[in-house]
């Protein structure tokens, strides 16, 4: 483990993009949290995170409301990745997801296989450890779901065609 955190370290230094992505996932959970506590809770009068539980797939009475919290989730992450290529955390932190190829659908399933790793039954959890954490072992510095499916991130530096604006 120490070995692989000096690679990261060493690796990721200059592009600080390990640092980056974990501080952009804070940000984005923080705007989720204020959202659905305040917004979910005020619009339908539900707990936000009801039934989200360890036993979410064991429940057996399916409400249209249980459906609320993951559909927002995945609305969330896939329209901003698919018209920006970053989410509000990400574009704070100055970070992109780019892939070759990367429309609408591939980014609805890359905003889908993260979170369907916390719904394995029994490892979900696990699942979602390893997935975050696979950065620190690749080197190229991308987590299992960005690999797997072709994504990577990236600095997003301005580019230098475009003229600055005049103040």
């Amino acid at each position: 483990m120490a070995a692989a955190l000096v690679s990261a370290v060493s690796r990721e230094a200059r592009e600080g993009l390990v640092w980056r992505r974990g501080a952009a996932a804070l940000v984005d959970y923080l705007v989720i949290c204020v959202i659905f506590s305040v917004v979910v809770g005020l619009v339908i009068g539900m707990r936000p995170l009801s039934g989200m539980g360890y036993g979410f797939l064991k429940r057996v009475e399916a409400r249209p409301t249980d459906l609320v919290v993951p559909v927002s989730l995945f609305l969330y992450f896939w329209l901003q990745h698919a018209l920006w290529g970053r989410t509000l955390g990400k574009r704070l932190l100055g970070i992109r997801v780019v892939a070759p190829r990367a429309g609408a659908g591939r980014m609805a399933l890359r905003s889908v296989a993260f979170p369907l790793l916390a719904l394995v039954p029994g490892v979900g959890l696990w699942c979602l450890l390893v997935d975050g954490l696979w950065m620190l072992f690749d080197r190229e510095g991308r987590v299992l779901h960005d690999r797997l499916l072709g994504f990577a991130v990236t600095r997003d530096r301005p580019t230098s065609d475009v003229a600055p604006v005049p103040v």
